[in-house]
């Protein structure tokens, strides 16, 4: 059998042969196409069905469904997706530490009193000692031996028969009893800082 044969009248051969090639038999001539002489398969049109035929995998979506359209997503800023890291504040460590001493206290009255006590120059680690020595309220005495060069051991120290902290609670101006031990050859400024006191006298 030739690869074209001509089989001229003999629509029956055409048709087997048409069949066997998987092609749509040619119309007889002088008649009309019949459904018979229309293609059996719709020749792919689409990228899928050309994949889908061919064996290729061409990750495209599924037939029918539409590609969705890709929507950037908005960047966002590092500076505010990052949490603050920052450690408490000087104001927040002297709140703490007045309100441990005093819990009673509001928070106005003991974020007022943190800040008298910073002013006065203590350093935030020795905070604690200061106020037990010299009372919660007595920041201007505070200042004051700071200013004169007192420490904590200074405040320990016995002049005519008194620690120096319990003078200066009990209202003696820290001059005068800086004055009072220079008269009995006591030397307050300068004294190695220790914290010698507990909470609780």
């Amino acid at each position: 059998m030739s690869k074209n044969p001509d089989f001229g009248t003999d629509t029956d051969s055409a048709r087997i042969f048409a069949y066997l090639c998987q092609r749509p038999p040619a119309p007889a001539p002088g008649r009309a196409p019949t459904p018979a002489c229309m293609p059996r398969h719709r020749p792919a049109t689409t990228a899928a069905e050309i994949a889908r035929r061919e064996g290729l995998d061409l990750d495209l979506p599924p037939a029918g469904r539409p590609a969705r359209p890709v929507t950037p997503r908005p960047r966002r800023e590092q500076t505010t997706a990052r949490k603050d890291r920052r450690g408490p504040s000087a104001e927040d460590i002297a709140v703490r530490t007045v309100q441990s001493i005093d819990p009673a206290l509001s928070r106005a009255k003991a974020l007022d009193l943190a800040k008298q006590w910073i002013q006065s120059g203590c350093s935030l680690l020795d905070l604690d000692a200061w106020i037990t020595a010299l009372g919660l309220y007595n920041t201007v005495a505070a200042r004051h031996c700071l200013e004169r060069g007192l420490t904590l051991s200074s405040l320990e120290t016995v002049v005519d028969g008194m620690q120096v902290r319990r003078r200066v609670r009990a209202g003696e101006s820290v001059d005068s009893t800086i004055a009072l031990a220079a008269v009995l050859g006591i030397a307050l400024a300068g004294r190695s800082t220790q914290r010698l006191l507990p909470r609780n006298e």
